[in-house]
């Protein structure tokens, strides 16, 4: 299978995988839009390896992406019943704003993201970018990203080099019922169905405020190229998706964020 999406010029911005999507604005024009495909109620999984290989585009204004949402929101609305983000970039080959970035360096980092606690705008995240080994940009040729997701756990991959874990004990999610918050089980939001998104954004909140800002409209046209969609279950451990890891001991689980406590919350209300 191979895949492109082309940026054209305008058109509806619709995000009907949100719960609240009948609330939602649906006239909305914007100066760009482009393609994406996703499988919700044709492909939902609750664990497994999910694999991609891509060729991504660039440019200032670019932000294409890999990731996942759920299919029945069990736990509220965005983002308390989770979003992984398998891969995503900004910007690349355009001017280079990490930290530690050398003089001429172009933007070459890939991200792998959990969003996750209350809904917005009470929600958080935690993740971890990458940088390609030898200076290497994802935007020069096809490259290979995965997640490995089993119960209470969730690691990233780039051609095989496991690069960031994330545990059950550093995501929460907290939901109202009833007119109180609950939180729930030790392993919620990221223990139900979710279903793959697979899109090439323009701007943005994130893309169009890093780097050099703004959307670069001489890079147009750009593509996203696809080669493959893979997604494996763990055979060993169909349910829960543990045994069958590749898993580099020496990668640190990022700490992320523990779930507020509500007692303290109500002795204070």
């Amino acid at each position: 299978m191979h895949l492109q999406w082309h940026c054209i010029a305008s058109g509806p911005a619709l995000q009907d995988d949100d719960v609240n999507y009948d609330a939602l604005d649906k006239s909305k024009t914007l100066p760009y839009t482009s393609a994406r495909m996703r499988s919700a109620k044709k492909g939902d999984w609750q664990y497994g390896r999910f694999e991609f290989r891509a060729k991504l585009p660039q440019g200032q204004g670019t932000w294409p992406a890999i990731w996942m949402l759920p299919t029945d929101w069990v736990y509220g609305g965005w983002a308390a019943s989770g979003e992984i983000d398998i891969m995503e970039a900004v910007n690349l080959k355009a001017r280079s704003d990490r930290e530690e970035a050398e003089d001429n360096e172009l933007e070459s980092r890939v991200h792998g993201t959990l969003h996750y606690g209350r809904s917005w705008p009470d929600n958080v995240y935690s993740g971890q970018e990458y940088r390609l080994p030898n200076d290497v940009n994802p935007a020069d040729g096809f490259h290979t990203y995965a997640i490995e997701w089993q119960a209470g756990e969730i690691r990233w991959y780039v051609d095989e080099v496991h690069y960031a874990t994330q545990r059950s004990s550093g995501w929460y999610s907290q939901t109202m019922q009833d007119g109180q918050l609950i939180t729930g089980d030790s392993d919620a939001p990221f223990n139900q169905a979710f279903h793959l998104i697979l899109n090439l954004a323009v701007g943005g909140t994130w893309a169009g405020n890093v780097n050099d800002t703004g959307i670069d409209d001489s890079v147009f046209p750009q593509t996203m190229q696809v080669d493959y969609v893979r997604v494996y279950e763990c055979s060993l451990s169909p349910a829960k998706g543990v045994g069958c890891s590749k898993v580099d001991d020496s990668v640190p689980v990022l700490k992320g964020h523990r779930a507020p406590d509500l007692a303290e919350r109500l002795k204070g209300s």
